[in-house]
């Protein structure tokens, strides 16, 4: 069947197609993210304010807010810059039991925390996050697995808008998309955050 063909040969030996013109591809990946952004912007907003009142609130306290934060560039720039003034990040992905108990140890007990994740919640996090006792803010997308659905749960959740299998651009022809949005998406809402939370605590 397809499936095997698939698994032995790699899909370019399946699918064929004429060549992609030069610059196509990449323009289409520019206007997906753009209108993932604008999307982000023309809903999310609310949110993302409501978030910034709490984790400024919390600083002004003298209390500091970790970032229990999961993806492929999060150790970049969380805490590294300009948002090292309120947030501690904690490397949370559910499958590295090391970072898991790293939370579980460094994480204040009924502290609040913004969960910068990627599709739905780990019910290892989620787990962990009741353990703790843990005020969270929550940052993710969808996720259609029904065991990566407690973030409805959340109250305060900010919802990324980015499709499940992290892959925005289609080829005609071609049954996967590609090209990764999230690592950009989560990083424009990251520093959004970051912006009006310094606002606040000016």
């Amino acid at each position: 069947g397809i499936r095997d063909s698939v698994a032995s040969r790699g899909l370019g030996d399946v699918y064929k197609r004429q060549p992609i013109p030069k610059g196509e591809l990449a323009k289409a990946f520019l206007n997906r993210i753009r209108s993932q952004l604008l999307a982000l912007e023309n809903t999310q907003m609310p949110a993302l304010r409501s978030f910034a009142d709490s984790i400024a609130k919390e600083t002004k306290a003298a209390r500091r807010t970790v970032v229990a934060s999961s993806g492929h560039m999060v150790m970049h720039y969380v805490g590294n810059y300009s948002d090292s003034a309120w947030a501690d990040n904690i490397e949370v992905h559910e499958n590295v039991e090391s970072q898991l108990n790293s939370f579980k140890t460094k994480a204040p007990q009924g502290g609040l925390v913004l969960r910068l994740g990627y599709f739905g919640l780990s019910p290892k996090v989620d787990d962990l996050f009741k353990l703790k006792k843990s005020r969270v803010l929550l940052m993710t997308a969808e996720n259609p697995r029904a065991d990566f659905a407690s973030h409805f749960n959340y109250p305060d959740r900010l919802d990324l808008g980015m499709s499940f299998g992290d892959a925005c651009v289609p080829i005609e022809g071609y049954p996967i998309a590609l090209f990764p949005p999230s690592g950009i998406i989560k990083a424009a809402a990251y520093e959004s955050l970051n912006v009006e939370i310094l606002h606040r605590l000016k």
